[in-house]
């Protein structure tokens, strides 16, 4: 089921996300502005829902220390704040390597001022052979600047997981496709059809997934330029031609003629970003269009497969995600982020409306879960657990899927409730036996005396007590940053 989560994409994609489950990936991630940029987000207002230069970068640097490479911490000498927030991405792009599956793809939009720094990144967590592009978006016309060249660009750099896996790539069709293809010369042979030129077929970069015998040719030593599927498709459009000895290589034909089949290019001039009277417009800050979506997605995943945005923003990933069929998690630290995505689903065809309109909605966000009242807080903490309500509950409130059993209370445990819930564990009929491991949960927190029953249980009882808050159960981040 698709599901948005309100809370850190670092803890989500740590703590929800399983390994090797997500299809797609698509991150449009705060740019780098050098400018303290405050505010909540609320239709018809810009203002940024995120504070780019306080609230995120800076409370990792102690870590960022021990953990970033060489060059980073170089930078982190003389750019404290820029270093921190390439740590903050690096982060966070290591855990969407871990939810790709190995057929997975993963697209990072980003701004000229740290797309080269963060090109670095991905190189160094994916590795530079499974870079497949840098795309080159021209978000608006040119215009005059004084002194310098008009900035109307930003990139969006494309990795797959693993290059030797069969990666999703479906040939631009559809609403999405106009205008992703450039004039070319055609590939064919002298038939009449008018005058060619050969091309190189080799590969100019060593390419080991493209090193195989072609027809009795050997491989070149560093590979074909093509794939072993494109070379048969080519083969038999007749656009390779063939020497008439085995101390030659093929090479492919190129015509005078435009391609009647669509080749996609990574400078995309097409696209006009959101303007005042585009009718897609709700008015927040960092709109994407639709059309940019849906290209990415189209080209890269396939109805009913799982696409991630781990900084929904407005959702328009996740709008074109349920619009072409897809499954999608949403994640964003800004509560509004839900409101507003699941708002636009009056847009999406009737049939599709509920699903968005009526997504899941999960809480990681501290605050949220501070303000839950008793009901609410216990039914999260069975879900944070993945956990299920036991009937009749016999003084348990849920029982994780390892037998765990758990109690979650509002108000803060003392020494008589958690010795109540020992007692009530170890004659549960539905609580394996004997218990090893309890957890108590409490909004507010435990008196010493509980903590004095909990120690009690560990040594005289062999049970394992874990006495959690939900400042202990959202800092697993602080956990996983130190260990």
């Amino acid at each position: 089921m698709s599901t948005f989560y309100h809370g850190d994409c670092l803890f989500v994609m740590r703590h929800d996300i399983p390994q090797e489950s997500v299809d797609l990936i698509y991150l449009d991630p705060p740019f780098f502005t050098g400018r303290v940029m405050r505010g909540t987000w609320e239709p018809g207002a810009m203002e940024i829902s995120y504070d780019d230069s306080q609230r995120f970068w800076r409370e990792k640097a102690g870590v960022m220390t021990v953990e970033a490479p060489s060059w980073l911490k170089h930078i982190a000498l003389r750019q404290p704040a820029f270093a921190s927030y390439l740590y903050y991405m690096m982060t966070r792009l290591r855990e969407c390597r871990r939810v790709m599956k190995p057929t997975a793809s993963i697209y990072l939009h980003c701004d000229p001022r740290a797309s080269h720094y963060l090109k670095m990144i991905m190189d160094d967590i994916f590795g530079a052979d499974n870079f497949r592009s840098d795309i080159t978006w021209r978000r608006s016309p040119p215009h005059n600047d004084a002194k310098n060249w008009s900035p109307v660009a930003d990139h969006i750099l494309y990795y797959v997981k693993d290059i030797r896996e069969q990666y999703t790539w479906n040939r631009p069709a559809g609403q999405h496709a106009e205008g992703y293809v450039e004039t070319k010369y055609r590939f064919d042979d002298n038939d009449g059809r008018g005058r060619y030129r050969l091309a190189d077929i080799t590969s100019p970069n060593p390419r080991p997934n493209m090193m195989y015998e072609w027809k009795g040719f050997p491989s070149p030593a560093k590979g074909w330029r093509f794939e072993l599927a494109e070379m048969v498709r080519l083969d038999e459009d007749g656009f390779i031609w063939y020497p008439d000895t085995k101390t030659k290589r093929p090479q492919v034909k190129i015509y005078l003629e435009k391609l009647d089949k669509p080749i996609a290019t990574n400078v995309w001039t097409d696209i006009s970003p959101i303007n005042s009277q585009a009718e897609e417009r709700i008015g927040y800050p960092t709109q994407k269009p639709k059309k940019l979506l849906g290209r990415i997605i189209d080209t890269s995943s396939n109805p009913g497969q799982v696409v991630l945005d781990p900084f929904c923003g407005c959702g328009t990933a996740i709008f074109v995600a349920q619009e072409c069929g897809r499954d999608w998690i949403g994640i964003d630290i800004n509560k509004t982020a839900y409101q507003t995505t699941t708002g636009r689903s009056v847009q999406l065809p009737l049939g599709m409306q509920d699903a968005l309109a009526n997504a899941r909605y999960t809480s990681r966000d501290l605050e949220e879960v501070k303000a839950m009242n008793g009901k609410a807080f216990e039914l999260w903490v069975n879900e944070f657990f993945r956990a299920t309500k036991p009937y009749p509950d016999g003084g348990v409130d849920g029982i994780m899927t390892d037998g765990t059993p758990i109690q979650a209370k509002s108000y803060e445990i003392k020494y008589d409730v958690l010795s109540k819930f020992l007692s009530d564990a170890k004659y549960h009929p539905l609580v394996p036996q004997p218990v090893k491991r309890i957890v108590a949960a409490s909004k507010v927190g435990f008196d010493d005396n509980a903590r004095k029953r909990a120690f009690e249980a560990g040594v005289k009882e062999g049970i394992e007590v874990q006495l959690l808050t939900p400042v202990d159960l959202l800092g697993v981040e602080l956990q996983h940053a130190a260990s």
